[in-house]
C-alpha cells in the first residue's frame, strides 16, 4: 500500500498541498483528476520522491519512502512525467533497456529482451532504433511508459499519460494497463 497522511507541499508563499492524505493499494487503478493547477503533478512528484521539500508522511507498506534506499524506491515506485525524460543521447531501446541494467541489475541480454517485450506491448519495434528528437510526442511518451512498465515496479505514476496519444494508442494504453492490473 502507497498512502500520504496529511502531506503539505508550499512553493514560495503558494501552498500546493495542504493536508493531503490518501490510499492507494497495489492492484488498483487511481485517477486524479482536478483542474490544471490543483497539484496532482505536485502530488505524483512528492509519492515517486522527487519532490523532497513537503510536510507530512509517505510510506510504502507501512515504512516511510524516505528511510528506503533509492535502488529499492526505483523497484518499488514507476513515474513516467508529463515530459517523458527520455535521455536524448539514447536511443528508444538503450531508454528502456538502461534503467533496467542499473536498479534491477540485469545482464544485457535479459534487459534487452524485457525492454524490447514492454517497447512491442505498446507498439514501438519500428522505433527501437529511433532516437527521442526523431520521435513524435505520442512515440515519445510510449517509451517512457514502457521504460517504466519494464521495472515491474509495485506502483506506476503516470503523469497525463494519455495526452500525447491518439484515440487508438489511448485505448491500447488503457488495455495494457488493465492487463497489468490483473497480472499483479
Amino acid at each position: 500500500m502507497l498512502k500520504t497522511k496529511n502531506v503539505s507541499l508550499k512553493k514560495g508563499n503558494t501552498l500546493i498541498l495542504q493536508q493531503v492524505s490518501c490510499e492507494m493499494r497495489s492492484n488498483e487503478i487511481v485517477l486524479l483528476l482536478g483542474k490544471s493547477g490543483s497539484g496532482k503533478t505536485s502530488l505524483l512528484r512528492c509519492l515517486a520522491q522527487i519532490e523532497s521539500s513537503y510536510q507530512g508522511e509517505i510510506s510504502l507498506n507501512g515504512e516511510p519512502l524516505v528511510s528506503l534506499p533509492s535502488k529499492r524506491r526505483g523497484q518499488s515506485i514507476g513515474f513516467v512525467p508529463q515530459t517523458y525524460a527520455l535521455f536524448p543521447h539514447m536511443n528508444t531501446l538503450e531508454n528502456c533497456r538502461r534503467p533496467l541494467r542499473i536498479v534491477l541489475g540485469l545482464e544485457q541480454k535479459e534487459a534487452t529482451a524485457r525492454a524490447k517485450e514492454m517497447l512491442g506491448s505498446l507498439f514501438m519495434e519500428p522505433w527501437t532504433e529511433s532516437y527521442p528528437h526523431e520521435l513524435s510526442g505520442g512515440q515519445q511518451q510510449r517509451a517512457a511508459i514502457a521504460r517504466a512498465l519494464a521495472l515491474d515496479a509495485l506502483f506506476l505514476l503516470l503523469d497525463e499519460p494519455t495526452s500525447a496519444l491518439d484515440p487508438e494508442n489511448v485505448d491500447r494504453l488503457i488495455g495494457i494497463l488493465k492487463n497489468f492490473k490483473q497480472q499483479g
